[in-house]
């Protein structure tokens, strides 16, 4: 049994190492480059192993890497209950918000479903984030996972994409008469379609953009799953080693939350344009913070910076020692704290836009100093104790 596991690192080093010889070869864009960087493109988890090894982390399975596999669990029921849910849901201005309501009070398990449907979505979100957040951390973007951020990162703006046309189905009195409920709030619908009011057509719309982002992602998963990855034998290994209990722990938590916690469902649309304050969804806290703090124009454009520079980290992170940054552990703390300014705002703590942006810019500048500073005496530690092992030798 020792043996057939020595095999099975075996031929999955060599697998890596050819890889590694292709990245260093520098043959981007080619066939074998692309090929070898899709096999390895990993939704759910199952290459674990293999982000070990780029990482250089020793040892086994710890909870941090379940989180694909509870991404994978909750997929599936928010997909399951979504089909559920189309029973029950008609998509027209005078009947949306009087079907979502009737599916849950009135339809048999009906609180389930959408339960399910609208906690889950959160869920994912959470775990989206969490698993992003981790690849960085770990630097499994170095070769050959360069596509494992863009993956993850592609994952969480699917879902959030989700999550924002399901906020609007509901067609209450926080969503009607805006785009995604930030025309009022931040002005990012209205900027980009310069429109600030619904019809008939665009609610058509955005309930067949959100059946066809699930089936998408469907397709898109069946696809991943059923890839062929016999030169990495431990992906199967680990595949069918996941607990039973994520799968348990996921359906009876959502299922204990959607019972004592109801899906928020508002009061009916009044109008077109709603006269109140738009509440949009948590996952917008930070979108909306920023836009209050920097305007909308601005706002978007550091978004999208953001993510650029998420995306570029496989490209602009070339240091070949494995394991954490400093500077990037640095990064991802900042984000953090930044996120929770934001939540602290919008929860009703008095920050002024400028107390914000002094409060955000003072918390980037200590963080990053320190982790660039921390960074560099690891560094000139490594070069002296380099330098020392030529003398003697």
């Amino acid at each position: 049994m020792h043996d057939e596991h020595e095999n099975t690192e075996t031929a999955q080093e060599d697998a890596g190492n050819e890889v590694s010889r292709n990245s260093r070869a520098d043959n981007y864009l080619t066939g074998d480059w692309i090929r070898e960087r899709i096999l390895l493109c990993d939704l759910f988890d199952n290459m674990i192993p293999a982000e070990h090894r780029r990482s250089g982390i020793t040892g086994g399975i710890t909870s941090i890497d379940l989180v694909g596999k509870a991404m994978w669990v909750t997929f599936v029921l928010v997909l399951l209950s979504g089909i559920g849910l189309l029973a029950g849901y008609s998509p027209v201005l005078s009947g949306s918000f009087t079907s979502v309501e009737n599916i849950q009070n009135s339809m048999p398990f009906g609180w389930w479903l959408r339960g399910v449907h609208k906690w889950g979505t959160d869920l994912f979100i959470i775990l989206a984030i969490i698993r992003i957040f981790r690849i960085i951390w770990r630097r499994a973007y170095r070769p050959p996972g360069e596509l494992s951020v863009l993956v993850a990162i592609g994952c969480l703006i699917v879902a959030i994409a989700g999550a924002l046309t399901g906020y609007l189905l509901v067609w209450s009195q926080n969503t009607s008469g805006v785009y995604g409920g930030l025309g009022l709030r931040a002005g990012y619908m209205s900027t980009l379609f310069g429109v600030n009011e619904i019809s008939q057509v665009d609610l058509s719309n955005i309930f067949a953009l959100h059946i066809i982002l699930g089936f998408l992602i469907m397709v898109i998963v069946l696809r991943i799953r059923t890839m062929p990855r016999s030169r990495w034998p431990q992906w199967r290994d680990f595949s069918n080693a996941i607990p039973a209990s994520i799968y348990w722990l996921v359906i009876g938590g959502l299922t204990l939350v959607s019972l004592v916690f109801a899906p928020p469902l508002g009061s009916v649309s009044d109008g077109l344009l709603s006269p109140h304050p738009i509440l949009a969804d948590w996952f917008m806290i930070p979108a909306n913070q920023m836009a209050d703090i920097f305007g909308t124009k601005i706002s978007m454009l550091m978004l999208v910076l953001v993510l650029l520079f998420a995306m570029a980290l496989p490209l602009i992170d070339r240091t070949p020692v494995r394991g954490p940054r400093p500077v990037i552990n640095a990064i991802v703390f900042s984000t953090i704290l930044t996120c929770l300014v934001f939540t602290l705002r919008e929860l009703g703590l008095n920050f002024t836009p400028a107390g914000a942006f002094w409060i955000i810019l003072l918390i980037w500048v200590v963080l990053v100093a320190a982790g660039a500073m921390k960074e560099t005496r690891e560094n000139l530690r490594i070069n002296n104790r380099t330098d020392e092992e030529v003398v003697e030798g």
